[in-house]
């Protein structure tokens, strides 16, 4: 365990000594010097007598001496002493260990070297990105839909400019692109020659978004587009056995979408060939609320449960032999045995049809070599089973333990075999001192129940609690009920849904048509009913604010040691001073000032406004509003006070219905000129010039529009009738435009004086018919922020509205990310979240503020 253990170890020093290299240096340096130091000679005075020598074992423990004829004893290494004052002790077998243990590092070091594959570099692709380009490859994914056609993996052979130019090849695009396009979808397999346009994938930098190095993409505009050839022979069995997979895939996803439709036939597909695209966003937000999402995505549980049940049964089949058999049978191999060397292939198969894909992998192996170590009787080895495990899915993929998937997958098997390593009583125990009647069996089955269900409830409790703070780490929620909702739902998925499924599957293969829909139907339809009383149940879930990435280790060490640890009086000893940690921490980072955050949202405008009293206001959703929903998260928020929308463009109130089904809304305030469609009841309220509302002392005042608005073209329902909102704290103010243009900036010139502000936000992304001369110098701000994507089509923001910014302080979300601005008293605090992202070291200040990073949030 200690060498796997290490080379892991060795694979996660090499990434992150990227980032953290003087560091990475000094504690490998460390490590090998206090190594070797504890190996090397020790020096002890001792009086001038006839020494004895002793025994040490691996651990340095004082153990059994030499027998008297001289003869080693069971445990311990020898050490060698002569006589005199100074007694030199030297044992060679742990040199050998401490040799053995920096080489294994070392090993893991120059392996993720090996495997290392730089990110992609956005400068090789500058001159082939947004042109038409003639791709030739093959479709090797089932296709997924989506909201404006279908998704599909797809394996470049070539790649050339019509007018054959310089060739990209497989020299710059080696690994297989995620293609989108509209119209019928293409089978697996499917050879194509395409035209296409690549373009570079770019994550929104904001705080709890998960931020991803660039890879590309590629977009097919029209069927006409893709012609398909006919698909060349295969070469090898391994290439045959894929293929012929990947088309029962293909035809098993179509038939499911046939005979199991809507939510079911969504979680259905989902858990059989690993196909979340029929998931709707109901569906994943009840699963999120009860714990249960690891359910929705093929993982250790699955593979678990079907192991489980295969093993079982399998196993209570052997049982029936005839009894001659059984008993030569028990002189070679086991009943369990058997059974477990039978179910591993069913799981193989089962990771063929769920699509080879890296998490399944991972969970597949992980889940096996567990399980197989637990029901096998090697209890006394799971600590190995794990590592062994750990260290063969860093093998195939070194960059895996820095997944989340990952993470909870390790940690969930880990404490669950801390829970079952523990000691538990025996059923003989559980009757003792009882006098043998015939109530003696009812006693027994009575207490083997009881004891099931406490190992089951204590089992979930510690997968639980172990992954409690990943989840609030990158989640920042908690469920309530996840220890029910895992206690009765996991296992009627796994033993009545799965079996229910598979063994339509396996009736689908032979005879290409399901049985038992029906039933299917029925039983999964309990199931998520099921999920959706506890969802709705109030407080199901709670919303936790952000903390430092350096407390998560210190709930592992608590953890552990609440497992490991029999001195009660140190475990909570140490619980309790993380918890004051916590409410330290919490305290004195709460509420004390505004804080206004203008999040990257791309092409769009996205604000969240948050008073002194905690309190919310966003202005502006974005396209899609989950950058709104994941930053509220990420300060724990479940409830926003008011949503603003400056005007009806997509940009501005695309996600405005995701938050009001995410959280609690109490009302939408807009320009009077939005229509909605939404078929739930809202609280809108329209704002003209004048008005005015206050929230634990923050004002909002709308400038414009009014009434009888109307720009020289049209009647004002466009851009130059956004809602232009003055948002003013203790000491500062914040003025926000909407896409107002210029007719609209000349209306609001008769404000005079009230349109003097702090921080401007630029109006219409930076974009030349807005901010004109005469408008800035009335507004006269410090500082100024321009929401906008990171190559934006539109070529925004304009450069001579720059230049007109140029003596003001000017931000913007596409190179800055996220921008938080704090009305501290007497001055405004800018945080840049670029400057909070751990990032690749370039020189030693860089390395300083990755260090610091550890120990704050945004």
């Amino acid at each position: 365990m200690r060498l796997f253990l290490l080379f892991i170890c060795g694979i996660i020093l090499f990434y992150l000594s990227h980032y953290f290299p003087v560091t990475i240096c000094v504690c490998v340096l460390g490590f090998t010097a206090a190594r070797i130091f504890r190996a090397n000679v020790l020096v002890q005075s001792m009086p001038n007598t006839k020494l004895h020598p002793q025994k040490l074992n691996f651990n340095g423990v004082k153990g059994t001496g030499p027998l008297a004829d001289g003869s080693e004893g069971r445990q311990g290494l020898p050490f060698y002493t002569n006589t005199g004052i100074n007694a030199t002790w030297y044992n060679p077998q742990l040199h050998g260990l401490t040799y053995l243990s920096v080489l294994s590092l070392s090993m893991g070091i120059f392996y993720a070297y090996l495997r290392y594959q730089p990110p992609l570099d956005p400068a090789a692709y500058v001159n082939n990105l947004h042109q038409r380009l003639v791709v030739e490859g093959t479709f090797i994914s089932i296709p997924q839909k989506t909201p404006y056609g279908f998704k599909q993996d797809m394996l470049i052979k070539s790649v050339y400019t019509p007018t054959n130019e310089p060739d990209l090849g497989r020299s710059l695009i080696n690994e297989p692109i995620s293609v989108f396009y509209t119209g019928s979808p293409l089978k697996p397999a499917t050879t194509a020659v395409v035209l296409m346009t690549l373009k570079l994938s770019r994550t929104h930098v904001n705080p709890g978004s998960y931020i991803s190095d660039p890879r590309l993409i590629g977009l097919i505009k029209d069927t006409e587009d893709i012609k398909v050839h006919s698909p060349p022979p295969t070469k090898g069995a391994w290439s045959e056995v894929l293929a012929l997979v990947e088309g029962f895939r293909y035809r098993m996803t179509q038939s499911m979408q046939t005979a199991f439709g809507g939510d079911v036939g969504g979680f259905l597909r989902s858990i059989t060939i690993g196909d979340m695209s029929g998931l709707t966003e109901a569906i994943n937000d009840d699963f999120r609320k009860t714990g249960l999402s690891h359910l929705l995505s093929i993982s250790g549980t699955h593979f678990g449960m079907l192991f489980t049940m295969v093993f079982y049964i399998l196993r209570c089949l052997l049982h029936r032999l005839p009894f001659r058999l059984l008993n030569r049978m028990s002189l070679y191999v086991t009943t369990s045995e058997i059974a477990a060397a039978c179910a591993l292939p069913v799981i193989g198969v089962y990771l063929l049809v769920s699509g080879l894909s890296v998490p399944a992998l991972r969970s597949f192996i992980m889940a096996s070599v567990f399980l197989i170590g637990l029901l096998l009787g090697l209890r006394g080895q799971w600590l190995n089973t794990i590592m062994l495990a750990a260290f063969i899915v860093e093998l195939i993929d070194p960059k895996a333990i820095f997944t989340v998937s990952f993470q909870l997958l390790f940690v969930a098997v880990l404490f669950i075999g801390l829970e079952v390593h523990r000691s538990t009583p025996d059923e003989d125990e559980l009757v003792a001192g009882k006098p043998a009647s015939i109530d003696s069996t009812v006693l027994r089955a009575a207490a083997y129940i009881k004891e099931l269900l406490k190992q089951n409830v204590l089992i979930s409790l510690a997968a639980t609690v172990g992954t409690m703070p990943i989840v609030l780490y990158y989640f920042h929620t908690f469920s309530v009920v996840t220890v029910l909702a895992n206690l009765f739902v996991v296992p009627y998925t796994g033993f009545v849904v799965m079996p229910l499924m598979l063994f339509s599957a396996v009736s689908f293969v032979l005879f290409e048509q399901f049985v038992l829909t029906d039933v299917i139907n029925w039983s999964t339809e309990v199931m998520l009913y099921l999920i959706k009383v506890m969802a709705d149940l109030p407080f199901s879930s709670v919303n936790v604010r952000a903390f430092p990435l350096a407390f998560l280790p210190l709930m592992y060490v608590a953890l552990i040691l609440f497992y490991r640890l029999k001195d009660r009086r140190v475990v909570f000893a140490s619980i309790l001073l993380l918890a004051a940690l916590l409410v330290g921490y919490y305290r004195f980072t709460g509420r004390d000032a505004m804080r206004v955050v203008f999040l990257d949202v791309g092409h769009g405008d996205g604000a969240v406004v948050e008073t002194p009293g905690g309190s919310v206001v966003v202005i502006d959703t974005g396209k899609s509003g989950r950058e709104v929903e994941v930053y509220l998260r990420y300060r724990g928020k479940d409830e926003i006070d008011a949503i603003v929308l400056s005007h009806a463009d997509n940009d501005h109130t695309g996600g405005l219905f995701r938050l009001l089904d995410k959280f609690r809304v109490r009302t939408v305030l807009d320009n009077g000129r939005i229509q909605y469609y939404y078929n739930k009841p809202i609280d809108i309220r329209h704002l003209q010039r004048g008005d005015v509302f206050v929230i634990d002392g923050v004002s909002f005042t709308a400038l414009h529009p009014y009434d009888d608005f109307y720009t020289l073209s049209h009647a004002a329902t466009g851009n130059d009738a956004s809602l232009v909102l003055k948002v003013s704290g203790s000491g500062s103010s914040f003025l926000f435009t909407g896409d107002v243009q210029l007719e609209g900036e000349e209306d609001l010139l008769v404000a005079g004086k009230s349109l003097k502000t702090d921080v401007l936000k630029v109006s219409h992304h930076g974009s030349r018919n807005a901010t004109s001369v005469e408008f800035l110098q009335k507004v006269a701000p410090e500082l100024a922020v321009i929401s906008v994507g990171r190559d934006d089509p539109y070529g925004l923001p304009n450069h001579e509205v720059v230049q007109r910014l140029n003596a003001v302080s000017l931000y913007r979300t596409d190179r800055d990310g996220a921008i938080l601005i704090t009305d501290s008293v007497g001055y405004l605090q800018v945080q840049r979240y670029v400057d909070f992202c751990i990032k690749k070291v370039r020189c030693l200040k860089d390395e300083l503020d990755n260090l610091k990073n550890l120990f704050v949030v945004y």
